[in-house]
């Protein structure tokens, strides 16, 4: 992305805009799936936490 906004920079065009513009929308969407993901992961962990297994385990060892 960096080196797109140089050449951009340098030399205006529309494809190098576009694909810009394609680049910065790519990494919204993985942003949001990467933040989705972490959601994910700490509700499980408050799941697997709260579960009756999980405190005999904690008793046992």
């Amino acid at each position: 992305m960096q080196q797109l906004t140089v050449a951009l920079l340098q030399t205006p065009s529309e494809t190098l805009t576009q694909q810009l513009n394609d680049w910065q929308n790519y990494l919204e969407t993985i942003t949001l799936e990467l933040d989705w993901a972490n959601l994910q992961k700490d509700q499980l962990a408050l799941a697997v936490a709260d579960s009756p297994g999980k405190v005999g385990y904690f008793f046992s060892n």
